[in-house]
């Protein structure tokens, strides 16, 4: 997350939809920031009423290296009970790539949830059964250098239908 709306506007739905019945139970809602732009945990942590500002955060998740996040963003995970998690920008690599071997090509900005729920199940802060939804929201082909860095070594194979098939079988992807 970058400022906080994304999240905020999330929670106050999820409230909304509780409100009218559409929902029996709220989610709890987490901040993902890379470390260089924890503002989050960091007031979390020191149990302020306001969102600490990060000197000069540096992160490959440009879109959310803010250097604060707004106040809204910190109520909304103190009433879901949930919390923030900073991520690394390897952990965000790591991520990039679990999702790309799943299909998704993510930027960096867009893994740094998938790489907080990593962190919180390395951790044991997520239950196995619990249901996790992380926003994804953008593609990673806009941001070539951070997807290269993620992307396993090519193979080069013969041109041939025999051949591509054996590559496709070798990697799972058979048809």
């Amino acid at each position: 997350m970058a400022a906080g709306d994304t999240l905020y506007g999330a929670w106050k739905g999820f409230g909304e939809m509780k409100r009218l019945g559409a929902s029996r139970k709220l989610p709890r809602v987490y901040g993902c920031q890379p470390e260089s732009a924890h503002s989050l945990k960091v007031s979390l942590e020191r149990k302020l009423d306001h969102v600490v500002t990060m000197e000069k955060p540096r992160s490959i998740a440009t879109s959310t290296m803010e250097s604060t996040a707004g106040v809204h963003a910190l109520e909304a995970i103190r009433e879901s009970r949930g919390g923030a998690v900073a991520v690394s920008d390897d952990q965000i690599q790591e991520a990039m790539a679990l999702l790309g071997r799943e299909g998704l090509c993510a930027e960096p900005s867009s893994a740094v949830s998938v790489a907080a729920v990593i962190q919180l199940a390395r951790r044991g802060e997520i239950d196995p059964g619990e249901k996790i939804v992380c926003v994804v929201t953008s593609a990673g082909i806009k941001w070539p250098d951070a997807l290269a860095a993620t992307a396993p070594q090519p193979t080069r194979i013969e041109v041939s239908v025999t051949a591509l098939d054996a590559a496709l079988e070798r990697l799972g992807l058979d048809r």
